[in-house]
This record gives structure tokens, sequence and C-alpha cells, in this order.
């Protein structure tokens, strides 16, 4: 059976560093990633190429995760979040990106990770300038 990890995270922590801090802390190479809960000024992406980037969508108040999916790679040996988020307002309008850091946890977060047995890489590709999976 694989290795399951739940945390709560707390107000203010930021999404992203505190999912890579404890895959660090738990020794974690792998791992789908679901989260509920609620966030602070959610800055959302949407990748235009390699020319562009990331267009940011940031967003002000406090929003629900009315979904929030991802996993956990490692990019240079180091573990490396990869979410994406539908956050909704409260009259239930919603918006979707990739999670970029500086995403707030608002009163809290629930995590699950399921772990996976293999550590998986990233490498840059040239191509798109995303760093992608190795597996």
């Amino acid at each position: 059976m694989a290795k399951v990890v739940f945390k709560r995270l707390n107000d203010g922590d930021d999404l992203v560093e505190a999912l890579e801090k404890l895959a660090e802390r738990e020794g974690i190479g792998a791992a789908l990633v679901t989260v509920v809960g609620m966030v602070r000024n959610p800055s959302l992406g949407y990748y235009s190429g390699p020319e562009r980037g990331y267009v940011v969508n940031k967003l002000e108040g406090v929003y629900e995760l009315a979904s929030c999916t991802g996993n956990v790679s490692l990019l240079n040996g180091k573990p490396f979040v990869h979410l994406h988020a539908v956050v909704a307002s409260p009259n239930g309008e919603a918006k979707a990106g990739h999670v970029l850091k500086g995403t707030r946890v608002a009163n809290t977060c629930e995590v699950m990770l399921v772990v996976g047995e293999v550590p998986v890489e990233r490498r840059k590709d040239e191509k798109t300038g995303l760093y992608l999976l190795e597996a």
C-alpha cells in the first residue's frame, strides 16, 4: 500500500513553499497532491509559451479552493511542487490556473500526499521552456 501523508497548513503559510518544505522534511521525491481549504490573494498562472512565460492573474481577497491537485517531483534534487487550482469567490465566481508562490493559506488548508515509491526528476525542455517530468 502507498504511503499517505496528511498535513494541516496554517493561516499565512505560502501554499507552494509549505508543500516543498513538507516534501523535503519527509524525503518525498514523487507524490500526488490534493489540497482543500482557502487561500488569500492567490496568484494563478497561465503558461503562454517560452517567449512570454507565465501570464499571472493576481486575485485580491479570500477564495475557497474548489479544486486543487498536482504533484511533487524533484528538480535538481530538491522537491518541486506543481499545483493547479480552481478558486471560488464568495459569490461563486471561479478562476483557475497554475498556483504560483505567494499564494497564502487563509484560515487553513488540508493536504493529502500519496507518495510514490520511486523519485521522479524534472529536466528543462528547450522547446517549451518548461521543466518536464522524466517519467
